[in-house]
């Protein structure tokens, strides 16, 4: 049976909302990620998008047709009998967002809404997808219908419970997400969901190890006067786990082997002495179950022995996880004793990975992002740290029954360095993760500047306030104030069409403290970024952050306790504020003069000196193309500490950069490096 898709445009692929200019003309906003997921079964069966917006039709042609598909003009009363005249319910997928919609989604093959489309459409829908229409409601319904009609069941599978949400992907958890943060490496991910971070460092996400742990002496260990092929940590890595019971945050999963079977190896490599098939002389069955709870993931793993004979192993787990910010600040915590990453990757570069006896609860955390995981265990009595490289994007936390010995013997699994499985025997072994965000006590501020007209918006900024321009359904300024932590006070200076702002951020953000400036001058010759930050001066008494409205950046935010500068790399500086850099440090700033530096400023930066700061802003009373500029007290910070942080920017300031963030945030490149 060949399939139709037919996907509602206004609501589903762009955010619902019409942007007019003064002309009248329409704008929408469609997201990034639509067109990769449709790109997955594009030629696996027919799509169609369907429209009722006379008006904006050309926009939505326009987008639809450059995405390679066909699009027809149909009103949303007549929608349900046209598909049904057309193509037939029976054979048809079909996903609307809105009241019309309802009985479209009720009565065909499978309907689907997104996840904030009208309560009559989702109570209608088979499936409802975890993002919002233009934020990848299509893809994640792609990706639904990937699985559900074509896929077998180890393809893509999705646990949710609260704001917690594990991917599992044949058998492997390849991300765990929390409040929007990833924290698991993706390196077992399907191919057309892995970064450029997913790919940096192991090429896997987590690996059972059983039944050795570590490598093996000459890819064999004695049995009952056999030499058993296996390769490093075992044959589990390289053998199937098959769905057994499913639901929204649980998943059971097993692997049964029956003995001598032969197993190709993993590992394997032509010419190569690794052996090419794997065999173990026992009967198992390993069950491992994923329970995703509102704080922390529990993952349980059964072993049972199905051979009349005692059987000795190893156990263990192999998860990888993100560093989430600088390496040198990464921190393992265990048993009253702390470990830098860096000695974790010594270690893994001399001796495979730093092995930890009686390690029960290891926790990771990077002060510079205060984000962590702690992993803790039973069962397993020991765990081992492993990352492999400066290079890489992850790490290991792996609790195991044994810790293997620096050359592993051939005779270790008839020795006392190993477990014990009785005839028929169970024994379970329990991993809760659970991924954190320290809320330390704010000892610093938070300044957005957004005073200004935006002029070189031109039209988009003529009735509203740039602070409020939608980027992937929510406002600019959204996205930055939620890239703090609540407790942050944030001090918004505003002036143009400031009521709308202020009323807009009030209501949005009742628990945050926000501290509004209103600005006197915010137009004309002497007014400008460093003039609105004047008017923040008394209320900036501390360390802070200063970020322009129209600045979105895709890394976490450091805090001010060190003075740094927001740069990114761009082929002309001229029209920028711009620094020199050198051994990672701001030696010059020069702004919008012709120089040899090679990074701009992004209106991002951390202020430690605040006094130093505000005394030579005060003092300085330069125009630089008629305003005042922030970088009349940023030079003041050059004779101090003054680090260049590098971002990947996204620029909401002009029209071209605005269209460039709206395609590629936050997962592009910046704008100046596209």
């Amino acid at each position: 049976m060949t399939y139709n898709l037919i996907i509602d445009v206004d609501g589903v692929m762009t955010t619902g909302q019409f942007l007019y200019s003064s002309e009248g003309k329409a704008y929408k906003i469609f997201g990034p990620h639509d067109s990769d997921g449709l790109k997955m079964i594009k030629d696996k069966m027919n799509i169609l998008f369907i429209t009722a917006d006379k008006r904006g039709y050309l926009i939505s042609k326009k987008r639809i047709e450059d995405m390679g598909y066909s699009i027809e003009l149909v009103a949303e009363q007549d929608r349900h009998s046209y598909i049904k005249e057309k193509f037939g319910m029976g054979n048809t997928i079909f996903m609307g967002d809105g009241i019309f919609d309802a009985a479209i989604l009720k009565e065909c093959k499978f309907g689907i809404a997104p996840n904030n489309a009208r309560i009559e459409a989702k109570e209608a829908a088979d499936f409802i997808t975890a993002s919002n229409s233009a934020e990848g409601a299509v893809c994640d319904a792609c990706i639904e219908i990937k699985r559900k009609f074509f896929d077998t069941h180890e393809d893509l599978i999705t646990l949710q419970n609260g704001n917690l949400q594990v991917g599992i992907y044949e058998g492997n958890i390849v991300s765990i997400f929390k409040d929007g943060r990833e924290y698991m490496h993706g390196g077992s991910k399907p191919e057309f969901l892995k970064t450029a971070e997913d790919q940096a460092g192991w090429d896997k996400s987590e690996i059972v190890m059983f039944p050795v742990i570590g490598p093996i002496k000459n890819y064999g260990v004695k049995f009952e006067e056999r030499i058993i092929p296996l390769d490093q940590h075992g044959l589990t890595r390289c053998f199937p786990f098959h769905l057994a019971a499913k639901k929204a945050d649980y998943i059971k999963l097993v692997q049964e082997y029956q003995s001598n079977t032969p197993i190709i190896n993993a590992k394997y490599e032509f010419g190569k002495n690794r052996p090419q098939y794997l065999h173990w002389p026992f009967s198992y069955l390993l069950e491992k179950e994923i329970i995703v709870d509102a704080q922390e993931v529990k993952v349980i793993f059964s072993i049972t022995n199905n051979t009349e004979k005692n059987m000795p192993y190893m156990f263990g787990w192999h998860p990888a996880f993100k560093i989430m910010g600088d390496k040198q600040l990464g921190i393992f915590e265990i048993n009253e004793q702390t470990y830098t990453l860096g000695e974790v990757i010594k270690a893994s570069q001399e001796n495979m990975a730093m092995q930890v006896k009686g390690a029960n609860v290891v926790t990771y955390t990077n002060k510079e992002t205060n984000y962590g995981i702690t992993v803790s265990s039973v069962g397993y009595g020991n765990a081992m740290l492993w990352c492999p490289s400066n290079g890489s994007s992850m790490f290991c936390i792996e609790p195991v029954t044994n810790l293997p010995l620096p050359e592993q013997s051939q005779e270790y699994l008839l020795s006392n360095q190993v477990e014990t499985l009785l005839p028929l025997e169970t024994k379970k072994y329990l991993v809760v993760i659970k991924p954190f965000k320290i809320e330390e006590k704010s000892n610093y501020k938070v300044c957005i500047l957004a005073a200004g007209r935006g002029t070189r918006m031109d039209y988009f900024t003529k009735t509203f306030n740039k602070a409020l321009i939608p980027i992937q359904s929510k406002p600019a300024i959204c996205h930055i104030i939620e890239k703090f932590p609540e407790n942050v006070e944030m001090v918004i200076a505003l002036g143009y069409k400031k009521e709308t702002v202020k009323d807009y951020l009030t209501i949005t953000y009742p628990n945050r403290k926000l501290n509004f400036v209103e600005v006197d001058r915010y137009e004309g010759e002497g007014t400008g970024p460093g003039y609105s930050l004047l008017q923040c001066k008394e209320q900036l008494q501390a360390p802070f952050i200063f970020i322009s409205t129209d600045t979105l950046v895709k890394e976490d935010i450091p805090i001010p306790e060190k003075n740094w500068f927001g740069v990114t790399e761009v082929p002309d500086t001229e029209r920028f504020c711009s620094a020199k850099v050198e051994n990672g440090k701001v030696v010059k700033i020069d702004d919008k003069i012709k120089s040899n530096n090679k990074y701009a400023f992004i209106g991002l930066a951390g202020v430690k000196d605040y006094e130093t700061f505000f005394s030579a802003l005060v003092c300085n009373h330069s125009l630089i193309g008629g305003e005042v500029q922030v970088s009349n007290g940023f030079t003041a910070l050059i004779g101090k500490s003054f680090l260049a942080k590098a971002f990947t920017w996204f620029d909401t300031g002009t029209p071209t950069a605005y269209t460039y963030t709206l395609k590629n945030y936050p997962n592009g490149k910046g704008y100046q490096s596209q």
